[in-house]
């Protein structure tokens, strides 16, 4: 296999463990392990490790190891902040660009009553692009750029969210609904107002998660998790 392609195989694996919390926030990884893990040679996951460190998800510590990046109350208020300013705006802006083929989909999963469809790694994926599909309807690029930055983040809190707490994922289903039943009438500016109840309620779960982990100074730092 090419350098090239290993660099990216490497980049893409190690990124979607940290972004999908396979290694959690405040764990140690290193090197060697995962080079005996994915079996890549040292200088494609160098370059991988690099890149990754180049966009805040980890933190290379010469002699240690790679520390996975912590997320901390600082790091959970910017990253609602910048999903605050944005996605309310899409909806109010740009919701009349949304596919109604999309969203009465969307709510049917919501509203059906099969758990197994209903799994939670299938209504974390549903969630994933239902937000997706809001910032997508932007069409100022400079915007969906921006936003681009605490993707990662994002989706690492909204995993640990989901995996604590249960009835989170479940009221968040019934905010979401909210949410689609305003588009559908055509009332954005009902649907934008929701969207914002919406993170509120998602950024209090994901500060209620970090104060209830052990910690270091309001960093998640679960020792018990490093993955060796």
């Amino acid at each position: 296999m090419k350098t090239e392609s290993l660099k990216l195989k490497a980049y893409n694996i190690i990124k979607t463990n940290i972004v999908e919390c396979i290694y959690t926030p405040g764990s140690m990884i290193n090197e060697e392990q995962l080079k005996e893990e994915f079996h890549i040679s040292r200088t494609p996951i160098r370059d991988a490790l690099s890149r990754i460190e180049q966009e805040g998800l980890i933190q290379i510590k010469p002699k240690k190891g790679i520390l996975v990046t912590p997320i901390t109350i600082e790091e959970i208020n910017k990253i609602f902040e910048v999903r605050l300013l944005i996605e309310p705006y899409a909806i109010q802006m740009y919701g009349n660009t949304l596919d109604t083929n999309v969203l009465l989909e969307y709510l049917s999963f919501l509203q059906s009553e099969d758990d197994r469809l209903l799994t939670k790694e299938n209504i974390i994926e549903k969630d994933d692009e239902f937000h997706d599909m809001i910032i997508n309807c932007i069409p100022n690029k400079y915007l969906i750029t921006f936003y681009s930055i605490i993707t990662s983040q994002n989706k690492r809190l909204r995993i640990l969210s989901g995996s604590k707490y249960t009835d989170r994922i479940e009221k968040g289903c019934r905010e979401h609904i909210v949410i689609i039943e305003a588009l559908l009438k055509g009332d954005y500016s009902a649907a934008s107002s929701a969207l914002v109840d919406h993170l509120q309620e998602s950024k209090s779960s994901s500060l209620k998660l970090l104060t209830k982990m052990p910690s270091n100074n309001g960093v998640w730092l679960d020792k018990s998790c490093i993955h060796k």
